[in-house]
């Protein structure tokens, strides 16, 4: 048996039959197009009387009732947890680091300073809510999106779903709890809010340095998709 090698017309043509069963995203497409493609080779290789197109569409009805859906399913997951176990590196190398522990400490003293001391107080800005984690919780929000600006401001893709769903925002109702505490809170009861805020806040620091890791590792798989499509279909 003779192998089959496609031609780049050809692999366009692959990758616009991919494009009309709504799969449009460049890393998605690539990875469907290199099972497609090497299905495609095998039928016209097996049988030599078969055209291009029949090959094309006798090895898209060897991929089932759903099509190309289970691979682009399963390709998801595979970067999902790529991404989230470079969170957990990330992590790991931060919360060993003496530079970040020494800063993270001294960061966990501010916030429980800043918390303790006005927490007696009624908030100037928000009815109810301390004045220090209000401001707190805006800086961070602000940082938050800047970290996600370079990823999340281009069109929609699976490498941006999967960093969106890692940016965890049940953690959102939880600093809300911060940002209003409860009036008059004193003694014992300001200490331990104080150590859990800062404990909590010193956690969100540090993901947003493991982020803003992986959004630059991203975008140099964007790129590299991007680049590739270009390159095999441009």
């Amino acid at each position: 048996m003779n192998k089959v090698v496609l031609t780049k017309a050809q692999l366009k043509i692959l990758a616009d039959y991919i494009a009309r069963r709504g799969f449009t995203d460049p890393v998605v497409v690539m990875e469907i197009l290199d099972h497609f493609a090497c299905k495609v080779e095998e039928k016209m290789a097996q049988y030599p009387s078969y055209s291009f197109e029949e090959a094309m569409y006798k090895a898209h009805e060897e991929f089932g009732v759903r099509g190309f859906q289970p691979i682009a399913a399963e390709f998801e997951k595979a970067i999902a947890k790529k991404y989230k176990m470079q969170m957990r590196d990330q992590l790991k190398k931060i919360f060993t680091s003496p530079l970040y522990i020494a800063i993270f400490l001294a960061l966990a003293v501010v916030f429980y300073k800043g918390l303790y001391t006005t927490a007696p107080h009624p908030g100037t800005f928000v009815e109810g809510a301390n004045d220090f984690v209000f401001w707190a919780g805006i800086v961070y929000f602000g940082v938050f999106l800047a970290v996600r600006w370079n990823v999340f401001r281009k069109p929609k893709s699976l490498v941006r779903g999967s960093l969106g769903a890692m940016s965890n925002y049940w953690y959102v109702p939880f600093a809300m709890n911060f940002i209003a505490p409860p009036k008059h809170l004193a003694g014992n009861s300001a200490i331990v809010y104080s150590v859990a805020f800062s404990i909590y806040m010193v956690f969100l620091i540090a993901r947003e340095i493991a982020m803003f890791r992986i959004i630059r590792t991203a975008e140099k798989d964007i790129a590299e998709a991007d680049n590739n499509y270009n390159a095999v279909l441009g």
